[in-house]
């Protein structure tokens, strides 16, 4: 199966993806006219442990999930929240709130 990685490249703020199987590297991709609402068959097919470096790749070259952006937002807020409720249980203890 084909591994596909992926490269942050911020001369042209984008990524630039990298492929190889066991018998040579990926050189290129050409794009065919089709009629529209022909078939398409995928250009590459990968196993999971293959996508998975994909995605790590993608996240070490600075892309995250959009849905992500939603938790992240969730989290922070989370986090706030557990901030605080240590400031009150330390003000309620008398104690004092370690760094």
């Amino acid at each position: 199966m084909m591994e596909i990685r992926a490269f942050a490249n911020p001369a042209w703020d984008g990524v630039d993806l990298y492929g190889r199987d066991r018998e040579g590297i990926a050189t290129g991709l050409t794009l065919e006219k089709r009629e529209e609402g022909a078939l398409m068959e995928p250009f590459a097919r990968i196993d999971r442990r293959a996508a998975q470096t994909l995605i790590d790749s993608l996240w070490d070259a600075g892309l995250r999930p959009t849905q992500g952006k939603q938790s992240e937002g969730v989290t922070a807020a989370q986090l706030r929240h557990l901030e605080d409720m240590r400031a009150i249980s330390f003000a309620k203890l008398n104690m004092e709130k370690p760094a």
